[in-house]
């Protein structure tokens, strides 16, 4: 009994580590991997593989969860983990690259096991936001291109710009529901701080798809906090003008990057997109010209003063959609299975290179796209009945909890899971290990935190 429980506090102690590596370096933490033959093995995988043992011992806790979500993430389980191994008896090892639809649910149950106690939730709240003051760091090093210790060059540079735009979310989202728990003034100046500084990085990042899902954030907070949402604001933006304000002069004004273009070009690209697809768009009077660039994946270095490349990165995301729903089509029901890829008629498409870093696989970047050509109608069905009722289970509790902080972490948990399914929509947010895990963890935690009131209020009756 005692070598299981120390085993519990090593999972959850490199649980918390793993926790803060991800959420601080992104994509640069989840590609350390060592090779063994044939595939690399990578730092999440490897951590899943060791935590397996403490999700069976604790199995009859994870009965706990609702019956009816739990019996149709059992059937979702099942069916990804039938395709998985039809995909190895057919000696096709990029179905490794698809266990992010599949085993990677496994964080769910991990994660309602450990953080389902009070204390550890807060713990969650401190690791949430240590590894965000890093990731902020780590956002600026990679976006002015410089970095404090050279060592880390090529770690940080792994890291991409929406893993950290969704980290940033996330963060936001807790803060935001979090802010009146505690009325010392020192305590809201802090957090006040923390969301303009996320505001300004959530900004500046020059990720489309980070400002959509930030609004759709901004609505969700709106509607559900109402007149207290209104109060957080009146403490935030005073503090937003001055922290972008000075940074702002910071980096375009005394640095004199050209970052800044970046971001315009951005913005008009969607102007530019919203203006030629608009049902009120005028029709072109030039005649057309063939052009070879259209359909040009994007690149950072076409972005400086043209435009249209910014246009060319939306038009060629949306042929990625309709060339992986064509595909999915060929197999309405059942999906094309695991490993298996589409040919995308784009600009420089090229077949897939390997299941490593550099695989030269093109996501679909939208998880319902994805999960149906590779699943079907039925296993889209599945993963939308797990969300669906995730969401609404979750929205029910919030409304009769008694526990000030429950409410705060419930909302914090939706206002996260808005958000990244939202990210997920326009990027692969799914395929993507470093950001794919936040959805089940996320779920864990919202289940977590419910059990934490449930135990609660019958030890209050009992008493």
């Amino acid at each position: 009994m005692n070598l299981l429980y120390k085993y519990y506090k090593v999972i959850e102690f490199i649980f918390l580590l793993f926790l803060l590596g991800t959420l601080s370096f992104g994509r640069g933490f989840s590609i350390l991997h060592v090779t063994i033959p044939l595939i690399p093995l990578f730092v999440t995988e490897i951590f899943l593989l060791f935590s397996l043992p403490l999700i069976l011992i604790k199995l009859k806790f994870i009965l706990k969860l609702p019956k009816r979500f739990l019996t149709v993430i059992f059937i979702y389980f099942l069916f990804g983990g039938l395709y998985c191994l039809l995909g190895i008896l057919n000696r096709n090892l990029f179905v490794l690259r698809d266990i992010v639809l599949w085993l990677y649910m496994l964080f769910l149950f991990l994660t309602f096991i450990i953080f389902a106690k009070m204390n550890r939730l807060k713990l969650f709240l401190f690791i949430l936001v240590l590894s965000n003051l890093l990731g902020i760091i780590v956002g600026r090093c990679l976006i002015f291109n410089m970095y404090p210790f050279g060592v880390l060059e090529n770690f940080i540079k792994n890291t991409k710009t929406f893993n950290l735009g969704l980290y940033y979310g996330i963060t936001t989202s807790f803060l935001i529901s979090f802010f009146n728990l505690r009325k010392r003034i020192i305590y809201k100046i802090f957090t006040s701080f923390l969301l303009a500084l996320n505001s300004y990085m959530l900004i500046i990042l020059g990720v489309r798809t980070v400002w959509v899902a930030s609004i759709l954030l901004i609505i969700f907070f709106a509607l559900i906090l109402k007149i207290r949402f209104i109060k957080i604001l009146l403490y935030v933006i005073p503090m937003f003008i001055i922290i972008a304000g000075s940074l702002y002069y910071l980096d375009f004004e005394l640095a004199k990057t050209n970052y800044k273009e970046i971001i315009l070009s951005k913005a008009k690209g969607i102007e530019i997109f919203a203006k030629k697809t608009s049902f009120f768009a005028k029709p072109s009077t030039e005649s057309a010209k063939p052009s070879t660039e259209s359909a040009k994946p994007y690149n950072h270095a076409l972005i400086p003063h043209k435009y249209g490349y910014t246009v060319d990165n939306i038009i060629w995301r949306l042929k990625v959609w309709v060339g992986a729903l064509r595909f999915g089509l060929e197999s309405f029901v059942w999906g094309r299975g695991f490993g298996i890829y589409p040919r995308y008629e784009i600009c420089g498409y090229h077949e897939p290179q390997g299941i490593g870093i550099d695989s030269g696989v093109i996501p679909t970047h939208n998880h319902l796209i994805s999960i149906f050509y590779k699943m079907g109608v039925v296993g889209l069905s599945l993963f939308l009945f797990v969300n669906i009722y995730v969401f609404f289970f979750a929205l029910r509790y919030l409304r009769i909890s008694n526990s000030e902080f429950i409410k705060c972490f419930l909302s914090g948990s939706l206002g996260a899971f808005v958000f990244w399914h939202t990210m997920a929509l326009f990027f692969d947010v799914i395929d993507s290990p470093s950001t794919s895990i936040f959805l089940w963890i996320l779920i864990g935690l919202i289940f977590a935190s419910i059990d934490i009131d449930k135990n609660y209020n019958k030890n209050a009756t009992r008493t």
